[in-house]
């Protein structure tokens, strides 16, 4: 195997795990990035006291802008990415169900092909009606 081989396999195996953790734990990575655009905002507003002139000013904006938008690009992804795992699990569950409606139709037809078959070669006699009838009038 390759060196790019390998690579891109850890990065596969690294962001399979990443996307079954944030599937399973959507709350943690949630308030994750709350608590993560919080700090980015205690940074704009420390870095903008701390800024001489406006060019500076204009530059710590500009830079907490790219920050932001990275951060909500990671956080659209990862989530996306669960979103994902959801309707993979819905499609199986889908199939899984589909599956399930078909056995259940084989086993109507086994069934309704079973009790044609018991009506057509059970006599009358053993029909519970047709006895009772036919004790009646012997006593």
């Amino acid at each position: 195997m390759t060196l790019h081989g390998l690579i891109f396999k850890e990065l596969d195996l690294f962001w399979n795990n990443l996307r079954t953790f944030a599937f399973e734990n959507k709350t943690f990575f949630e308030v994750f990035f709350i608590f993560l655009y919080s700090f980015e905002q205690v940074l704009l507003i420390f870095f903008s006291y701390k800024a001489k002139d406006v060019p500076e000013l204009g530059f710590v904006i500009s830079v907490f802008a790219v920050f932001v938008l990275a951060t909500f690009s990671l956080h659209k992804l990862l989530m996306e990415s669960r979103i994902k795992c959801l309707e993979n699990r819905v499609v199986e569950a889908d199939s899984h169900k589909k599956m399930l409606e078909e056995k259940n139709r084989n086993l109507m037809y086994s069934y309704q092909y079973l009790l044609q078959k018991f009506e057509t070669h059970v006599s009358k006699d053993l029909n519970p009606k047709v006895n009772y009838k036919s004790q009646e009038r012997k006593l």
